[in-house]
């Protein structure tokens, strides 16, 4: 049992009689109000049953929380768009459900008919931590809101003048713009380093392979130890394939990749085997990742890891070595 999400169901329920004396009173209150208890149960039943002993149970939970509040935090901005005070919350409450709701139906959809851009770039994970962390920060914002409304203190009074506010905003801006030059004055000094480093005449010297890559090709980053990852798995003939990592002695596939032949984004003048990670099973930041690789010895490849932050100005990150070997492990079975 997950006690975790058998006490997240219970806060549910708490939560859902507290709106509904609160904000959702009459009759029309019932209907919001009974969707966010089978919400509550629905997370509960997630809790009680776990994933790997009753599958149906835990599914059926999932899925009665997460079509459950959706549902129940659109009709709960119904109800409160009817009342002139809380009209603006009913609005925000209203999209906040309805976004939710398509959310949701795009997941069960690309999820049973294996259909990954439905994940908006997320992945399986990251779209159902997006759905089911939306449920909770909504009651969050609605509990705040709540809270404000029946406060006995002046919120007016407490507000800082404009001026304040406005310098306010002004340091908060300059310290982001801040850090964000920093990040990039770092970026490009790693890419000087790095197309001036003593590799960076051995990669311009490098010629594309007579016959793209096959099978298991082991991989080293100069100067990094004791890292998950092993190599890349290529298969020649899909112009693709994978990354491979071992961990507590396990081997996995992660990251896959196609590939093709072009000129270099940073050596305009070069030719080079590419490696690209934009693909819909990849979530968002590792589309970012592009890599070059070029042979420079029979069965060796030296590569060179950049990130395409700002289009058409990508950040060299590091160099990398594949070599031809023949895996020592087996990949665990998905």
């Amino acid at each position: 049992m997950n006690a975790s999400f058998f006490l997240l169901g219970i806060t549910t329920l708490i939560g859902a009689l507290l709106l509904r004396a609160s904000l959702l009173p009459g009759p029309l209150g019932l209907i919001p109000t009974a969707l966010f208890i089978a919400s509550g149960i629905g997370i509960a039943m997630v809790g009680l049953n776990p994933e790997n002993l009753r599958n149906i149970k835990h599914i059926a939970g999932a899925y009665l929380n997460a079509y459950g509040a959706s549902f129940a935090i659109i009709l709960t901005g119904i109800c409160l768009i009817r009342n002139i005070a809380h009209r603006k919350v009913g609005l925000l409450s209203f999209w906040i459900g309805t976004v939710l709701l398509i959310l949701n139906i795009l997941y069960t959809i690309g999820f049973y008919n294996s259909i990954p851009s439905l994940f908006l770039g997320l992945g399986v994970g990251g779209m159902e931590k997006l759905c089911n962390y939306s449920i909770f920060l909504w009651f969050a914002l609605i509990g705040l809101y709540f809270l404000i409304k029946t406060s006995p203190v002046n919120f007016q009074q407490m507000r800082l003048n404009s001026m304040l506010f406005k310098r306010l905003a002004l340091i908060a801006s300059s310290a982001l713009g801040a850090v964000v030059i920093v990040l990039l004055v770092i970026a490009e000094l790693r890419s000087w380093q790095v197309q001036n480093s003593p590799q960076q005449k051995l990669f311009a010297a490098g010629k594309i392979p007579i016959s793209p890559p096959e099978g298991f090709y082991s991989g080293y980053v100069p100067g990094l130890s004791g890292s998950p990852w092993q190599g890349k798995r290529f298969d020649a003939a899909n112009r693709s394939g994978v990354n491979i990592f071992v961990s507590d002695g396990k081997a996995s596939a992660k990251y896959p990749f196609h590939t093709s032949v072009g000129v270099s984004s940073a050596d305009r003048q070069l030719q080079v085997f590419k490696i690209n990670y934009n693909n819909s099973a990849n979530t968002w930041w590792i589309r970012l990742f592009l890599d070059e690789v070029v042979l420079v010895k029979p069965d060796l490849f030296l590569g060179k890891l950049s990130i395409n932050i700002i289009p058409g100005r990508p950040y060299q990150i590091v160099f990398f070595e594949l070599k031809r070997q023949n895996a020592r492990f087996r990949l665990e079975p998905k």
